[in-house]
């Protein structure tokens, strides 16, 4: 069984068809994203349509391979770890900025995306807290350890699930990928739009009415990223960097109610924002101080980089 659940040994050529997969991968992505919002939305359901099947066959084989003595906890939880699980665990329910990004291609988006985000984070959860119980129940100790923890779930259980599992995952990544490649270009366009960045990231493709030349733009940045960084470090730094986000986005939602703003509709009427706001602002706060001090230092760093970049182009655009 050690052999099966072992990771390969690496080949001086394996970074080399990594770095090559990437770049295919991710220029597709990006030119099916600039085929339009439709086919980038084409793209991202047809990922998740399948990856649900290995998911599905994971909770089908490995609720038959529980064993009771795995849910004992032989090992003291530090406090570190503790914080490191709930950081990893915040950033797997992250995301949902991603359907505000493309709200302006939605069709009533005030009542679309909240009905939208609801139906889909609480089945999720509790996909997510089943998942874990599994992958406790088959691998036990061992899990804290594994790379690939729930193909090393299927391996114990046959050899040829574990492929099923990585194929999925690399499905599920790809889909993950054209997720973002379709939302964050399009913040970079309204960015530009509104002349707080390079006016070409504003320019919008003659046929599909796609930003293209952000989709290349932030494709080349998530190609730089991904060769150069490692997925666990990335990881938590996006999540970090979320949470500054939600900070923002919690604190904007209370100011505009307050002022009774509303581009459309009525504005936002909410008995408990004021709770939730402090709830909110609070939480992630703390979640961000959970994080180490380099990671601290990134976050600190990259807002500081974004308010050098905006405060240029405002005296750029002020000047012309």
């Amino acid at each position: 069984m050690a052999d099966v659940v072992a990771s390969p040994v690496p080949k001086p050529w394996m970074p080399t068809v990594h770095v090559a997969t990437l770049v295919i991968a991710i220029s597709a992505i990006a030119l099916i994203n600039i085929g339009g919002a439709a086919s980038g939305t084409r793209l991202v359901e047809g990922a998740i349509v399948v990856k649900l099947i290995p998911i599905g066959l994971f909770l089908i084989a490995g609720a038959s391979a529980l064993h009771s003595s795995n849910f004992v906890e032989s090992e003291h939880l530090s406090s570190a770890g503790i914080g490191r699980a709930l950081i990893l665990a915040v950033g797997s329910l992250t995301g949902m900025e991603v359907a505000l990004n493309m709200s302006g291609e939605v069709t009533h988006p005030a009542h679309a995306v909240p009905r939208a985000l609801a139906m889909s984070l609480i089945p999720v959860t509790f996909l997510y807290i089943t998942i874990q119980i599994i992958g406790q129940g088959v691998l036990g100790p061992t899990l804290a350890h594994s790379r690939t923890p729930l193909a090393d779930a299927m391996a114990a259980i046959h050899p040829a699930l574990r492929w099923l599992i990585l194929a999925g995952s690399a499905v599920s990544m790809f889909g993950c990928v054209g997720s973002d490649l379709m939302s964050t270009p399009r913040v970079l366009f309204a960015l530009a739009r509104d002349g707080m960045m390079l006016r070409a990231l504003g320019q919008v493709n003659t046929r599909t009415h796609a930003p293209h030349i952000a989709i290349v733009s932030y494709a080349g940045l998530v190609l730089l990223l991904a060769v150069t960084g490692g997925f666990a470090e990335l990881y938590v730094l996006s999540t970090l960097s979320g949470a500054v986000i939600y900070i923002l986005g919690s604190l904007a939602a209370w100011q505009l109610a307050r002022r009774d703003v509303a581009l459309t509709g009525s504005p936002l009427k909410f008995k408990y924002l004021n709770t939730a706001t402090v709830i909110s602002t609070v939480s992630m706060l703390g979640m961000i101080a959970l994080g180490s001090r380099a990671e601290i230092l990134g976050v600190v760093g990259l807002i500081a980089a974004s308010a050098l970049v905006y405060i240029v182009l405002s005296r750029l655009r002020k000047a012309v």
